[in-house]
């Protein structure tokens, strides 16, 4: 190759280099901030108890974080069909809105709800049992997530370390890890296979080890299968946390005392974190990386991805109280464990070029549909998106 050639070829590949890499350095420097952004607003709400009371009462009642107190015991019945029999009438739902569709069900037009599968939703989680420092949290969990069966089937991974007499006593079902990978984290999308190969549900869903919910979890559920929104095999329900430092076995003891703990004492974290999942029986997860629950990232992609498949996803933050008890404030943990990029690396290899993904579009806050309490009842509402939403 002459050396004019060698100069015009080099040249070509720098040039293009220095676009890209100004490119990307570009949509850092956006990203940046926009959490910037971000971050302000959830500091915003997180802060949101140093306002005068009144607004924090607004402000709590909007975020379905409190209902009147003849509301707190449920007083509805919901009824399953468990292999052709019926299973004895259920004191489970606070209250249905009778005029939400209900073609699907001729029974819910008579305020009776009926589904065909032994239960609503099968819930996993997964934990350690080598020097398990989070047991008392465990132990919440295990009870909290007891209360809600039969509409709730909680089921348990566990490695060979973790003594599951407890789980099995209060009604959970148990099974080994099937798929572990970077630091013997647990794998995600095998656990949902186990679970969607082993019970008939309809909703398949992933929490937190360390996420409390009430039977406000139940009711979402049924408004959302009812909804004219709802499909199959697209619908996919998740949302935000409430931080609770120090919950106490007082707080714990019921439903009442748990709800009035997180709404006078809890925190509503960012829009950045998702801790729940909760998918429609027919949805497919074989586009799912690798990724392992624990570390950070996985959450917004699954948002961000079934967003961009245009799937029928919903944020039920305002309705569905999910209680994040921990021992501490929170400290990013998650940010700082080891290998803790792990699930971010993932991400970008399915990335053009490799560049930082838009996390953003995995927020609570870019998902257009939300449930809301409207007059006591579960509205499935609609927000406008911009960017850096909008794909």
């Amino acid at each position: 190759m002459s050396p004019p050639k060698l100069v015009f070829y080099v040249t070509v590949v720098v040039f293009a280099g220095v676009v890209i890499f100004t490119r990307d350095l570009l949509y850092l420097v956006r990203t940046e901030t926009r959490y910037g952004q971000l971050d302000q607003y959830d500091h915003a709400v997180r802060n949101k108890h140093h306002m005068d009371q009144a607004n924090l009462k607004i402000l709590r009642a909007k975020a379905g974080l409190v209902h009147d107190e003849n509301n707190i015991e449920l007083n509805l019945t919901l009824r399953f069909q468990v292999n052709g029999g019926e299973n004895e009438v259920r004191q489970k739902l606070k209250y249905v809105d009778k005029t939400v569709k209900t073609s699907k069900k001729e029974a819910a037009s008579q305020g009776e709800i009926t589904f065909e599968t032994p239960s609503l939703l099968t819930l996993f989680t997964t934990w350690s049992g080598k020097g398990d420092v989070n047991a008392r949290t465990h132990n919440f969990t295990l009870r909290n997530w007891a209360r809600l069966k039969p509409e709730v089937n909680p089921v348990l991974f566990i490695d060979d370390g973790y003594d599951a007499t407890v789980a099995q006593r209060l009604g959970w079902k148990t099974h080994r890890i099937p798929k572990s990978s970077i630091n013997g984290l647990p794998v995600l999308k095998d656990m949902f296979k186990v679970i969607k190969d082993t019970y008939k549900s309809t909703f398949y869903g992933y929490a937190n080890s360390d996420i409390l919910f009430t039977s406000n979890l139940v009711e979402t559920l049924v408004h959302v299968y009812y909804d004219s929104f709802y499909s199959d095999n697209t619908t996919l329900v998740t949302g935000m946390r409430t931080n609770i430092v120090n919950l106490t076995e007082e707080e714990f003891s019921t439903q009442t005392t748990l709800l009035n703990a997180v709404s006078t004492r809890g925190q509503l974290y960012m829009t950045s974190a998702e801790d729940y999942f909760i998918y429609a029986a027919e949805y497919s997860w074989s586009d799912m990386p690798e990724f392992v629950v624990g570390l950070i990232a996985y959450d917004n992609w699954l948002v961000l991805n079934s967003r961009y498949r245009e799937d029928h996803v919903i944020d039920a933050s305002r309705t569905v109280t999910a209680a994040h008890h921990t021992v501490r404030e929170p400290d990013y943990q998650s940010h700082f464990r080891e290998n803790a990029q792990y699930n971010k690396v993932l991400f970008r290899k399915m990335m053009q070029f490799h560049v930082e993904p838009p996390y953003e579009k995995g927020f609570t806050n870019c998902i257009d549909k939300y449930t809301e309490f409207v007059d006591k009842k579960i509205e499935i509402r609609s927000r406008k998106l911009e960017d850096p939403c909008l794909f």
